[in-house]
């Protein structure tokens, strides 16, 4: 039976960041990892997915990547470490296509496999693997890449952004069930063909009822990869107007708008600054075999012409490498998003939260994703480091990490010198209080010696009395002046309660002295 031509392959990967419960939880509840494995390992519509080394695909990953990377990309049955920072599903399904509904067209492509990855950082993808084989129209790819990435309204009038770039309806179908999202009703919520595959565990508005609650990290875009093979493309790109003229692809329209992922017009709009992008952005080490890679900071795009290398080797490259690639820069960057999001939460906690405390394990966490998530190279091929590097510097990767340590360190050191000057108010509360104490006891001794050389010792007990009433009034009046100076709230009520603790403690010594009864 000959095989279907297939003109490009299609991997939309949405980002999120999930929580358990509200995010003013403290971070050990919220990002408790074990309990979110356990309810998504009920739901029988997910499986769970092994890397067993067992065929030549994997055969192949495995001595492509370095042991640390392939940790956070894969689980393995035998190993516990790997599946405490990564969990990787398969949604079981038998027949599957994906349905984009652009205006009056409908594009059909074929939905090979989707899969979930939860990480122990509070990040998720969910990930679809799609084909085409009925469209090979430039323009019809990137109505596919556009219209299809699109999981809610960017921007209302609804009807105006669906002539722009929102599809008029999304529908999943597979054999026993369909899924449609037309994007009406209640406006920004997630579509249906994320929330309805990712199952009932899940929910996007803290509802109760459901144990996982997730958002967007990103924006009303999923990540897009594509390999698209057109010859008479591929050739125009790599072509140049002599030898030593610069390559079509440098000021070519077209390949800005594929990279890019605009359907109807490119956003670059300026012939200086088309050239600077299509130059940063493209990875050119085989342009004269018409090949291109582009890479922005949601998109990781290939060129090439349809021979069987490209659609073999290629291809496998496209999904079984580059796809990891564009998983670790994602969590990286996702990561780092979302632990800048519990700093800005833990910050504007009020005194009542113990926010030194979430530092601490905030910062816990921090140094674990650095030493085990981040990693500035990830295979020892050279094309490989090269792309990669390429990819972590587009995205930003190490100056917002170096960033986000700084923030953690800032905001823990602020924590502990808030912390620090909670203490030595407390402190200074009980100094007072002590000497206080030291003073009226020395003042008593002295004022009873001066008093009884003048006096019978039988009325003794009547000034030991009138000197204990008369210090314990001066106590409570010195008390009530210390009270008014202070100005929190907190502090007051602290002080009433040092100070009557204080005050019963000096009666009760008195009584057992014997000096007052």
């Amino acid at each position: 039976m000959e095989m279907e031509e297939v003109y490009s392959d299609h991997i939309f990967i949405f980002p999120f960041k999930w929580t358990i419960g509200e995010e003013n939880k403290n971070i050990k509840d919220k990002l408790n990892f074990e309990k979110v494995k356990q309810e998504i390992s009920n739901d029988k519509n997910w499986i769970e997915e092994y890397f067993e080394n067992e065929t030549e695909d994997e055969y192949n990953i495995n001595k492509y990547f370095y042991d640390y990377a392939k940790k956070i990309l894969f689980n393995t049955k035998n190993s516990y470490e790997n599946q405490n920072l990564v969990k990787n599903y398969k949604y079981d399904f038998c027949i599957g296509d994906y349905e984009i509904y652009v205006k009056e067209k409908v594009y059909k492509l074929n939905l090979k496999k989707i899969e979930l990855k939860m990480y122990k950082t509070g990040i998720g993808f969910l990930i679809y693997y799609l084909s085409n084989s009925n469209y090979a129209l430039l323009n019809e790819i990137n109505e596919i890449n556009d219209f299809g990435r699109r999981i809610y309204p960017q921007y209302l009038p609804i009807e105006k952004t669906k002539k722009s770039f929102l599809a008029k309806k999304l529908k999943i179908k597979f054999c026993n069930k369909e899924i449609v999202e037309e994007f009406s009703g209640k406006l920004g919520r997630i579509s249906k063909t994320v929330m309805d595959i990712l199952g009932n565990n899940f929910s996007e508005n803290f509802d109760k009822n459901k144990f996982i609650n997730i958002k967007s990290i990103i924006d009303d875009r999923m990540y897009t990869l594509c390999h698209l093979r057109l010859n008479n493309f591929s050739k125009m790109l790599k072509n140049n107007e002599n030898e030593k003229g610069t390559y079509n692809y440098l000021k070519n329209i077209d390949w800005n708008s594929y990279i890019f992922l605009d359907n109807d017009y490119a956003t670059t709009q300026d012939k200086d600054k088309l050239f600077i992008d299509n130059k940063k952005y493209t990875y050119n080490r085989w342009t004269d075999y018409g090949t291109l890679f582009g890479i922005t900071r949601y998109s990781f795009m290939i060129i090439s012409d349809d021979s069987e290398f490209s659609n073999v080797v290629l291809n496998k490259h496209f999904i079984n490498l580059y796809k990891n690639f564009s998983i670790i820069a994602l969590l990286q960057r996702s990561t780092i998003l979302r632990f800048l999001d519990e700093t800005s939460i833990i910050a504007s906690y009020n005194e009542k939260n113990n926010y030194l405390k979430e530092f601490e394990e905030l910062n816990i966490r921090y140094m674990e994703f650095k030493n085990k998530m981040y990693f500035d190279e990830i295979t020892p091929q050279e094309q490989g480091i090269e792309i990669f590097d390429m990819m972590e510097n587009i995205m930003g990767i190490s100056y917002k990490i170096e960033k986000l340590g700084k923030n953690i360190e800032e905001l823990y050191n602020n924590s502990v010198l808030k912390n620090q000057e909670k203490r030595n108010k407390y402190i200074a509360i009980i100094t007072v209080l002590g000497t206080l104490l030291t003073f009226f006891n020395l003042l008593e001794i002295e004022y009873s010696k001066i008093v009884s050389i003048k006096l019978l010792d039988n009325y003794n007990d009547i000034i030991n009395y009138i000197v204990f009433s008369f210090l314990t009034i001066l106590l409570f009046f010195s008390g009530v002046f210390i009270f008014k100076k202070i100005e929190k709230k907190r502090d007051k009520i602290l002080f009433l309660i040092i100070y009557v603790l204080f005050l019963i403690s000096y009666i009760l010594l008195k009584i057992i002295k014997g000096d007052i009864i």
